[in-house]
C-alpha cells in the first residue's frame, strides 16, 4: 500500500474526523477535486 503524501496546512487545522489523519484528511479532499461533478453526482447516488 502506499505512503500518505505530508500534507502542508495552516497551523491549527483539524481532520474532518477523529479517526482521519490531517494529512488523509487532505489527500481525500484532493482526490474528490479531482473528480468530475458526474463522478461525484454517482458516488453520492449509490447505496449499499
Amino acid at each position: 500500500m502506499p505512503s500518505i503524501p505530508k500534507a502542508i496546512v495552516k497551523s491549527g487545522y483539524k481532520a474532518q474526523s477523529d479517526d482521519t489523519s490531517v494529512d488523509a484528511d487532505v489527500l481525500i479532499f484532493n482526490l474528490l477535486r479531482r473528480l468530475s461533478f458526474e463522478d461525484k453526482a454517482e458516488q453520492v447516488q449509490k447505496t449499499d
